[in-house]
């Protein structure tokens, strides 16, 4: 989100400006974890977002064909993927009604319809129909212990 409004007064738009189009898009960023390791240590995260375009309405981003990846280093990596999704930056929540893929260490969700929310430093995706859903037990048990739920 920086980045579109470094663009905007790059290019010479009036800062007012609040509606652009973007082709090949990608962010990337890193964060911290509400909790803390067993020695009582932060735990870092990174985020990357790749996709095909994205029409921006401030504060309302539609972003078509997005892979979105987070990354806990040493513990599990998740990623999102979809051919659609509405992104309200004010109120930190993405929508979408069409089909996502969610992929993580013993994880495979494929569902129609999803809302990812984004609590502090928490990442909570509620899936409104799950169409399929496979576990690999040896490696589920890491992600369980994950903020990313």
């Amino acid at each position: 989100m920086l980045a579109w409004g470094q663009m905007s007064r790059a290019d010479g738009l009036p800062l007012g400006t609040n509606e652009a189009q973007i082709f090949g898009f990608q962010a990337s960023g890193q964060g911290i974890l509400s909790e803390t390791d067993a020695d009582g240590k932060p735990i870092p995260y990174s985020w990357r977002l790749n996709g095909n375009h994205a029409d921006v309405r401030a504060p309302v981003f539609e972003l078509t064909s997005f892979i979105l990846e987070v990354e806990i280093p040493g513990r599990e990596k998740l990623e999102i993927s979809s051919p659609f999704c509405q992104f309200d930056q004010k109120d930190r929540k993405i929508s979408s009604a069409s089909p996502v893929v969610l992929d993580g260490q013993g994880l495979h969700i494929t569902g129609l319809g999803y809302d990812i929310f984004l609590q502090d430093q928490d990442v909570i995706v509620v899936f409104r129909q799950v169409v399929s859903m496979e576990f690999d037990k040896e490696n589920i048990s890491r992600l369980k212990e994950s903020r990313l739920r």
